[in-house]
């Protein structure tokens, strides 16, 4: 259930209701209507098209050029036929526009729901949380009972996490691990179909958030450990 991507099916759902409502204006003000069954699949085969894909914003877009589906009904419905299906066919193509359009949007909008910016986003629930010992120097230590609470007052931190992630895959035997703790069984916000790898720092008032590709750092005034270690240096 936490994978679910709720902007995305509020958007694919928008974008069926506007084709929809598409075909039904067009089939009611029809005299001679084909059976609906008919209409239904001629619009799904008008999807299919050859595409252009490339990435925009960190978004991977496809872009519909030739519309094999309009000339696949084309070519296989009956003499006569045709007339009465084009329509659809041709609004089945064109409906891959629009659902290039709302997943765009849809970029945006889950951004504005689930921000980036904000620790809740990536750690909103929990299911039997553990701290995993990442590397030798990490101290035995363990989570307080309101450490989601103490995470939601964390702030967006200046630390160079990108020198880190390149340090921590480069270099394996490192002596002084800035974040020597994976936190495990905690669970982001739901329909945000987030699922980050959170690295928990060694004096438990910071964390390390990577996802797509990007990493977060949170820095708070409280620890989440139960026990004081030695703090940042």
């Amino acid at each position: 259930m936490h994978s679910i991507d709720m902007i995305y099916i509020l958007i694919f759902c928008i974008g069926w209701v506007i084709i929809g409502t598409f075909v039904l204006k067009k089939y009611k003000g029809r005299d001679e209507k084909p059976r609906l069954y008919k209409v239904m699949i001629v619009l799904l085969v008008g999807l299919f098209s050859f595409t252009f894909n490339f990435n925009l914003l960190n978004h991977f877009v496809s872009i519909s050029i030739l519309p094999l589906g309009v000339w696949m009904v084309y070519f296989f419905t009956r003499k006569g036929q045709w007339k009465s299906y084009r329509y659809y066919a041709w609004l089945g193509f064109f409906a891959n526009y629009l659902f290039m359009l709302l997943l765009l949007a849809n970029a945006g909008l889950h951004s504005l729901v689930y921000p980036k910016s904000s620790p809740t986003t990536f750690v909103a629930s929990t299911e039997k949380p553990y701290l995993l010992e990442s590397h030798s120097t990490a101290k035995e230590v363990s989570l307080k009972d309101d450490f989601v609470t103490i995470i939601s007052t964390f702030k967006q931190g200046s630390h160079d996490v990108e020198e880190w992630y390149y340090v921590h895959v480069n270099d394996e035997k490192m002596k002084d691990e800035q974040f020597p703790y994976i936190l495990t069984g905690t669970y982001s916000k739901f329909g945000s179909s987030l699922k980050p790898m959170i690295y928990v720092e060694k004096s438990g008032k910071g964390i390390l958030v990577l996802t797509d590709g990007k990493q977060q750092y949170f820095e708070g005034q409280r620890s989440i450990f139960e026990s004081e270690v030695e703090g940042r240096e």
